[in-house]
């Protein structure tokens, strides 16, 4: 999906959020806090997923040695059933020893084997919920930047663009979206020894971007309008030209310095 843009480039706004448009065609406000929700909900999944790999592990420990009950209940009444006389022939005891081992082995290794499975299931799920829950943090922050979004983005990029090429440069740690830079992370220059805030660390990111010049507005010069467009004419589209772009296509067009004139 993608962002919606009035004629000016700016993000259309419904009720204070920005709304995009589905592959479909159909257009819908992207809510934040529905997100927050979401992830919310999302990382609940997780905990209870993590909690029944918790519980199998106990299950096993429970039957440690003795992974069948009812067979080891069986095992036992006939131990209790056998006269004197037999108990005396030790190789009946040694014969019954053997079977008992292998019904328990037999099980054990099934019982294993059923809980390696779900706890491989249950390790696919955490990993995709903890990517998605990624994803939604980290766009719903590009979402809501002046960078851009409002009615005066600082950049001709669309949230939706910004945040398949600058995404990267974010990781989600402790609930909290923190940038890094070069392989480091980007800290606070107002709060010494801290992450930089998603706004603070942007800035950064795109301050050491090499075509900056490309994807800034020019402060005062009208309704958007590029911040270089230096480039020659075959580097310059228009506003509708871009739109019809592919996000992959898009990001690409920008990150070789192309504009986008209205």
């Amino acid at each position: 999906m993608k962002l919606k843009l009035d004629e000016n480039g700016n993000a259309v706004l419904a009720d204070g959020k920005p709304v995009y448009i589905h592959p479909d065609g159909k257009e819908a406000p992207f809510d934040a806090e529905a997100a927050v929700r979401r992830i919310t909900n999302l990382t609940e999944e997780k905990d209870r997923h993590y909690s029944n790999v918790e519980k199998l592990k106990e299950k096993i420990a429970a039957f440690e040695g003795i992974e069948d009950p009812e067979k080891a209940k069986k095992a036992l009444e006939t131990l209790k059933n056998l006269d004197d006389k037999k108990l005396i022939d030790a190789g009946e005891v040694d014969a019954l020893k053997r079977q008992m081992a292998e019904v328990f082995e037999q099980e054990r290794a099934q019982l294993t084997q059923q809980l390696e499975q779900e706890r491989s299931e249950a390790q696919e799920k955490l990993e995709s919920s903890a990517q998605r829950i990624r994803r939604l943090m980290i766009d719903s922050q590009f979402s809501k930047s002046p960078w851009f979004s409002g009615e005066q983005p600082k950049t001709i990029l669309p949230p939706d663009i910004a945040a398949e090429h600058f995404g990267k440069f974010f990781k989600v740690e402790e609930d909290s979206v923190v940038g890094y830079l070069n392989g480091n992370k980007i800290l606070s220059r107002e709060r010494v020894g801290e992450p930089a805030g998603f706004e603070e660390a942007l800035s950064v990111i795109i301050d050491g971007y090499p075509m900056k010049d490309r994807i800034l507005r020019e402060s005062g010069g009208g309704s958007g309008s590029a911040g270089n467009t230096g480039a020659g004419s075959g580097n310059s589209i228009s506003r509708a030209s871009f739109d019809q772009m592919s996000p992959h296509d898009r990001a690409a067009f920008v990150s070789k310095g192309g504009t986008v004139s209205d």
